[in-house]
């Protein structure tokens, strides 16, 4: 089976192709970030309350372990990893910043959408946000008085998250390479990424198809799976082939080099480059930018960032005291 030209390229990543482009030029027209930082905290508050409100009225996932049921959040998103691929993005972002000024709402937003995270029980995604706060400190470089009271702070919560945890037996979720049970109609990581091979051998060069992963895995095996691959990259080998592969590492590689490269400490760049790589790690497990909560909002905050870094040139170098 092979693909055409249009079918190369998925309807959605064009449309992410021209979002930044949109938010660079309305920010660059209009270079006033105080209607970003708020709106980046009211939503992660917004979203991280709902999340955990979930709880209590009902979680819309969970998974078993050793007998007993634990929720799993997804604020307004799709689902939990969903969630977590979402707070993966603004979580660096609000930290970065966090280091800086030291505003109650902002302090909030950060802890709460850090705590949310821990909550959606996403592996890849709580791994993905570690990654992320540990290279805004890394990049940051703040202060020895405030990387003693963040690493204070960090171990305390890490000891009391871990204490329970283990009074709850999650380590034998977290630390297992066994996957949950899924609806037939979804499938395993197991079935989607052997499935996501198969299918890739039949067209190695450009794929099956945009699009049509889920159509033919039927061809495979399991005509009763209707989803997508649960990874970025087997998703684009399986329906794109070597060719799409390569555009999408390229893109990925793009978006963080291109801030890895800046020597700016603002927290908009500092964030949306650790951001970059923490949604690139999650999404060797999950297929993120296909939801548009998730993607969209990564294409929000690429135009921002990009703007920010353009003008952050001027910059000497020097962090603020905090």
């Amino acid at each position: 089976m092979t693909a055409s030209t249009a079918e190369l390229i998925p309807e959605w990543l064009i449309e992410h192709a021209v979002r930044p482009l949109a938010i660079a030029v309305a920010f660059a027209s209009d270079p006033d970030d105080r209607p970003i930082w708020w709106s980046l905290i009211g939503i992660a508050i917004f979203e991280s309350v709902y999340g955990m409100a979930q709880l209590l009225i009902g979680a819309p996932a969970g998974v078993v372990v050793r007998g007993q049921v634990l929720a799993r959040i997804a604020g307004s998103l799709e689902g939990p990893n969903q969630f977590a691929g979402w707070l993966n993005l603004i979580v660096p972002i609000l930290f970065a910043r966090m280091l800086i000024h030291r505003d109650a709402w902002l302090v909030a937003a950060t802890v709460l959408a850090s705590i949310a995270t821990v909550l959606t029980l996403s592996r890849s995604g709580i791994v993905a946000g570690l990654i992320g706060l540990v290279l805004v400190v890394v990049v940051t470089r703040p202060p020895k008085r405030v990387g003693l009271r963040l690493a204070t702070t960090g171990a305390i919560i890490a000891a009391v998250l871990i204490g329970v945890g283990l009074m709850i037996g999650i380590e034998a979720r977290f630390f297992s390479l066994a996957e949950a049970s899924q609806p037939d109609h979804l499938g395993t990581r197991a079935i989607l990424w052997s499935s996501a091979i198969e299918l890739w051998k039949m067209s190695p060069l450009t794929g099956i198809g945009a699009g049509n992963f889920e159509l033919d895995l039927g061809m495979v095996g399991h005509p009763e799976v209707r989803t997508h691959a649960n990874s970025i990259y087997l998703q684009f080998l399986a329906e794109t082939g070597i060719v799409g592969l390569a555009a999408i590492l390229f893109l990925i590689y793009r978006s963080i080099a291109t801030f890895a490269r800046s020597y700016s400490r603002r927290p908009l760049v500092v964030g949306v480059f650790a951001a970059n790589i923490a949604i690139a790690l999650h999404q060797i497990f999950d297929y993120l930018w296909f939801y548009p909560k998730v993607g969209a909002f990564w294409c929000l905050l690429l135009g921002v960032g990009v703007v920010e870094l353009i003008a952050s040139r001027d910059d000497v170098g020097a962090l603020p005291e905090a």
